[in-house]
């Protein structure tokens, strides 16, 4: 006999069978081992160790050497195929999850409800599937909405321009209507929420949800409490009044004319004492050297670290103690003071009689020159610095910062120019160099030369027809005048003592 189910054959389990039953060996009397690897499938026998039964269909229990599940009547195999909702498909790297029946990506798609969707393309709204666009983004409840004008108010869609959501309850958005307290709306420029309770920041205080009536001697709060901030101050969380009394840490105490400042939680009088990190020390006896407290005496009267020490033979090189008698601090280190060392370049020591400092590099005064920073030899031919160059204090000179000959060149404030031009001696006129012979210097300025001109402070002029006032402002002869007081008109008088003033031009 041979019974086909799903293609597979049983013919050779119930042959097993009959020849079992043929050797004498009773299969339902047998051991309870066979009787516990043998099942019946539609009243059909059946081996559990190497088949399994899928609702009433018999299938073997691996396939391609992989176990096999029940998807509905058939068999599936995990890994390589899925079993949905009673069906099975291949996975593959398009199809890898279930959606009722279907299969699909779940990096593209999702199931709302039982319904496969696009997310790129659509959106699922409790079950209601709708197009996703630039302005239908989100969802609330079964309404699509944009994220960037609209919101939820519990399942309720509102406009966020123009309506707020208050705990559930959508109001319309004003200039005096722009946040919520509670279900409450309100104007954030006047009130603000106390707790869940609004109030009037101008008229009243919200102390730790409890609102009091302001005014001007309530105008802080100090935990539950409202207070004057004129004269009272919150310590902690209790109230003080600051004209009588101090907060130390927490710590109330009764101000007076020996107690009006805080070390720690203890109260002192400013003019005696002090605080050392949380020490109290009195400053005529003691002294407070990085938060120890040391005695004051006439031998330690300052610190250097936590040290004390001397102010008339001691000092503090870097938080370290030296005599200033016996030693040297240079930048942080300590050298022993001697005839020969006396004094600091950096941290080296050197004699003041022979050397010197030039910047930070020490040098030898007799064999070396510093020029602006920069150490040059010393020679018959270099004697003196002029910048960072070196020149010969015999023939050259500075101009400014410029090295320039004196026998050859003329420094006119801090301009050099040549000493002679086409064989003609020059000298300085200001920052103008001219010729003698040719030209003339007057006040800074150079004029060409002539046999009837003269200088006027700064200006030239001819002494055949003009004239020099007081020796700075020059006039004309046939039409005016010098006075004491200047030039006028020569038609004009001179009122003053010592009639008109005449210059000679000498």
């Amino acid at each position: 006999m041979t019974k086909i189910v799903e293609g597979v054959q049983l013919q050779e389990s119930f042959h097993t069978l009959e020849s079992n039953k043929k050797k004498g060996d009773n299969f339902l009397e047998g051991s309870e081992t066979e009787k516990r690897s043998v099942g019946y499938c539609n009243k059909i026998s059946y081996s559990k160790t190497t088949q399994i039964c899928c609702r009433d269909r018999i299938h073997p229990k691996t396939t391609l050497g992989r176990p096999g599940l029940c998807c509905g009547s058939s068999v599936y195999t995990i890994g390589t195929q899925l079993c949905c909702s009673g069906h099975v498909l291949t996975t593959t790297s398009t199809i890898n999850a279930c959606c009722g029946t279907q299969g699909y990506n779940i990096r593209t798609h999702s199931c709302c409800g039982r319904t496969l969707y696009n997310r790129n393309t659509q959106l699922c709204c409790q079950g209601r599937i709708l197009p996703k666009s630039s302005i239908i983004n989100a969802c609330c409840g079964t309404q699509g909405y944009n994220i960037r004008t609209h919101r939820c108010c519990g399942r309720t869609l509102y406009n966020r321009n123009t309506q707020l959501c208050c705990q559930g309850r959508i109001l319309p958005k004003s200039s005096t209507i722009n946040a919520c307290c509670g279900t409450q709306g309100y104007n954030i420029r006047t009130h603000s929420c106390c707790g869940r309770t609004l109030y009037n920041r101008n008229t009243q205080l919200c102390c730790q949800g409890r609102i009091l009536h302001k005014s001007s001697t309530i105008n802080a709060c100090c935990g539950t409490q409202g207070y004057n901030i004129r004269t009272h101050s919150c310590c902690g969380r209790t109230l003080y009044n600051r004209n009588t009394q101090l907060c130390c840490q927490g710590r109330i105490l009764p101000k007076s004319s020996t107690i009006n400042a805080c070390c720690g939680t203890q109260g002192y009088n400013i003019r005696t004492h002090s605080c050392c990190g949380r020490t109290l020390y009195n400053r005529r006896t003691q002294l407070c050297c990085q938060g120890r407290v040391l005695p004051r005496t006439s031998t330690m009267n300052a610190c250097c670290g936590t040290q004390g020490y001397n102010i008339r033979t001691h000092s503090c090189c870097r938080r370290t103690l030296y005599n200033r008698n016996t030693q040297l601090c240079c930048q942080g280190r300590i050298l022993p003071k001697s005839s020969t060392i006396n004094a600091c370049c950096g941290t080296q020591g050197y004699n003041i009689r022979t050397h010197s400092c030039c910047g930070r590099t020490l040098y030898n005064r007799n064999t070396q020159l510093c020029c602006q920073g920069r150490i040059l030899t010393k020679s018959s031919a270099i004697n003196a610095c002029c910048g960072t160059q070196g020149y010969n204090i015999r023939t050259n000179s500075c101009c400014g910062r410029t090295l320039y000959n004196r026998n050859t060149q003329l420094c006119c404030y801090g301009r050099i120019h040549s000493k002679t031009l086409l064989g003609k001696t020059r000298l300085c006129c200001g920052r103008s160099s001219y010729t003698t012979t040719t030209q003339r210097c007057c006040g800074g300025r150079v004029y060409t030369r002539n046999s009837y001109s003269l200088c006027c402070g700064t200006r030239l002029y001819n002494r055949r027809v003009q004239g020099c006032c007081r020796g700075r402002s020059v006039y004309t002869l046939t039409s005016q005048k010098c006075c004491t007081k200047g030039v006028i008109p020569s038609w004009a008088s001179c009122y003053c003592d010592n009639g008109p003033f005449i210059s000679l031009g000498i």
